[in-house]
């Protein structure tokens, strides 16, 4: 598959300000995978990039010496290198490594939002007058190689736009309309409207989804004081809600009210639940910890299924697993483990309580 299988950070960005090229487009770690097209494999170690055979896993070509911090974007059949703040762009066909031409590249990338089988997905604001854009923004598909379109919308300049990866997008107009795009054909369809206030484009709004349902973690920019400690595993702050919608009906679902929690996102298809962790520091007479709050609430219907918090000077977790052919959730610290598994599959505890596994205690010796 071209996409990664864990629920990345996928932001909702507002027509009208999105700039730069979008951070999940772009690959500038090192030992990693930064680009798979239609027959090829391409990894990064250090500063060479590896070219494979998508079939045979044979060695194609390689790139040495690249500069630091260059951004490895791939094609179906192209690969894009862009180097720190696109002072230079080179277009590399995937087969061999030859190079194409790339004139006017770097100011195409400035406008990319994202990319699909067919080539980049632009996200054009309206006209700028006095700092102020008017008029409609132009969300379009372009093949890099044969300058071509291959299809264009316009959008009003408020529209919240975000990337559900596999070539759909997540359109948010201001009356509540939403939609998905697809980047191949740039067909759309709509979604049921969401109950309740529209969603705030300058707060930090995310798009998640599984093999069911779509997902929007909603922020809001007044509960920005509040601090929570996060645990170790990739997490969305869900400040706000989390709005679901049926993936293949459209039909909307249900509204979470998340109330400043963080959203576990940590293979988040396979999980059976949502689960949200957050922690806050207490002080008291002097003695400090911390409470650890614990909710899962169901993908299906929104409601709680459990909730729980209690205090703990545990570390935090570090990773989460999913036993397979099993509905348990385990999160795991250096120092205990916790489960969380439907009803009446943890023997006499109630639905889905969890609590930390104490460590062995040594017996005391005698003097």
């Amino acid at each position: 598959a071209r996409h990664t299988p864990l629920a990345m950070r996928q932001s909702l960005y507002t027509a009208d300000t999105m700039q730069g090229i979008a951070p999940l487009l772009s690959g500038t770690g090192h030992d990693r995978i930064v680009a798979v097209g239609e027959q090829y494999v391409a990894y990064r170690h250090q500063r060479t990039l590896t070219v494979l055979d998508g079939l045979t896993g044979r060695v194609i070509w390689r790139y040495s010496r690249l500069p630091a911090n260059t951004s490895i974007i791939g094609l179906p059949e192209r690969i894009l290198l862009m180097g720190p703040a696109r002072s230079t762009v080179e277009l590399l066909h995937a087969s061999d490594g030859t190079r194409l031409p790339s004139i006017g590249l770097g100011q195409l990338l400035s406008r990319t939002f994202t990319q699909s089988q067919n080539g980049l997905v632009l996200l054009e604001p309206g006209n700028n007058f006095l700092g102020v854009f008017a008029g409609k923004a132009t969300l379009k598909c372009y093949d890099p190689v044969t300058q071509e379109t291959r299809w264009s919308q316009k959008l009003h300049a408020k529209t919240l736009v975000g990337d559900l990866q596999e070539d759909e997008l997540l359109l948010v107009e201001p009356e509540q309309t939403v939609s998905v795009l697809n980047a191949v054909t740039g067909q759309s369809r709509l979604l049921e409207p969401f109950p309740g206030e529209p969603l705030r484009s300058s707060s930090a709004n995310y798009t998640l989804k599984d093999n069911d349902r779509i997902y929007v973690v909603a922020g809001n920019s007044s509960m920005a004081q509040v601090h929570y400690y996060a645990e170790s595993i990739p997490s969305l702050a869900a400040q706000d809600r989390v709005i679901a919608w049926d993936r293949q009906t459209g039909k909307y679902l249900w509204t979470y009210q998340a109330g400043g929690q963080n959203l576990l996102i940590d293979r988040f298809t396979s999980s059976p639940a949502l689960i949200f962790l957050s922690r806050t520091y207490q002080d008291r007479a002097n003695l400090g910890y911390t409470t650890l709050r614990v909710t899962v609430i169901s993908k299906v219907t929104g409601n709680p299924l459990h909730e729980v918090t209690i205090p703990t000077n545990y570390s935090g977790f570090h990773s989460l697993e999913i036993p397979r052919g099993t509905p348990y959730v385990d999160l795991i610290s250096y120092s205990s483990r916790l489960r969380v598994s439907p009803a009446g599959q943890m023997g006499p505890r109630s639905p889905l309580e969890s609590t930390p596994e104490p460590l062995p205690v040594s017996p005391r010796r005698k003097e």
